[in-house]
């Protein structure tokens, strides 16, 4: 997959865990996690806290910026949770082998990987032994 055919600057998406149904949104739950929004019903019910505004870096990798509150998603020196303003907020795109419009998102500061934590129910970062569903993401533009 061509990345820059696939999101480019000034997109809008929001960014979900398809096997599970979840978006990614800016608000906060147990104070350092970001809240999960059921997409299973489709797009309808998102908010801005769920809209995050695309930047392609000169690098080639990719800074996501919430449409609602502008904070970015980022992790800090530290922990795995996202941390709004993080001064690791550069995110480099990895394709699915074999799957089209899946992704990772890798964080190119610490290495974390963006994951939905199902068991928590709330998203954060983890550096997995190996990728499953719980890293498997995908973008779905908005307008």
């Amino acid at each position: 997959v061509e990345f820059e055919a696939y999101l480019s600057t000034g997109d809008k998406v929001v960014i979900y865990v398809p096997a599970y149904n979840m978006a990614l949104s800016s608000n906060k739950v147990a104070t350092y996690y970001n809240a999960g929004i059921d997409v299973s019903a489709g797009f309808g019910a998102i908010t801005n806290a769920e809209i995050w505004v695309v930047t392609v870096n000169e690098d080639g990798t990719y800074t996501f910026t919430n449409e609602a509150n502008g904070v970015k998603l980022a992790l800090g020196a530290d922990y795995s949770s996202l941390n709004d303003y993080g001064v690791n907020d550069k995110w480099e795109m990895i394709a699915k082998e074999g799957a089209e419009d899946i992704f990772y998102l890798k964080n190119v500061g610490r290495g974390n990987y963006l994951e939905w934590y199902a068991s928590k129910n709330n998203w954060s970062t983890y550096t997995p032994k190996t990728l499953d569903d719980l890293f498997e993401l995908s973008f779905y533009k908005v307008g």
